[in-house]
């Protein structure tokens, strides 16, 4: 059964960029703006295997949405990220709203991989 992530970054560039990484993995996904979108859809009841959430957008950003999704009770992997000059207190603040784990923008495949096999969502890899 393919896996389905939820990324959820306010730019298109750094969305597309990690869609096409999940899309070369076969993994389904889909995106959203902002972290209101994101807990919006988890409230619906719309199932993903892990969020792949940037920190830092407008209306609601990702250490706000991390930390209502876990009040909600969603329990499945948040993968934390952010631009490629983020400082070291930025992993700090992301681990501390409850993220699983943090990727520097722009995400690279091998890293992507490295995370995506320690919370078992790529099949046959």
């Amino acid at each position: 059964m393919k896996k389905k992530i939820l990324i959820v970054d306010d730019a298109k560039l750094w969305a597309s960029h990690i869609w096409g990484k999940l899309e070369e993995l076969g993994i389904d996904y889909q995106w959203v703006l902002n972290g209101a979108y994101a807990v919006k859809r988890v409230a619906r009841n719309i199932k993903y295997d892990a969020i792949i959430m940037d920190m830092k957008m407008p209306v609601m950003n990702g250490r706000e949405a991390t930390r209502k999704l876990r009040k909600m009770g969603y329990t499945k992997p948040i993968i934390g990220h952010t631009s490629l000059y983020h400082l070291e207190e930025d992993n700090e603040l992301a681990e501390n709203s409850g993220v699983d784990t943090y990727l520097p923008k722009s995400i690279d495949l091998d890293p992507l991989v490295e995370v995506l096999r320690r919370f078992k969502l790529l099949d046959n890899q």
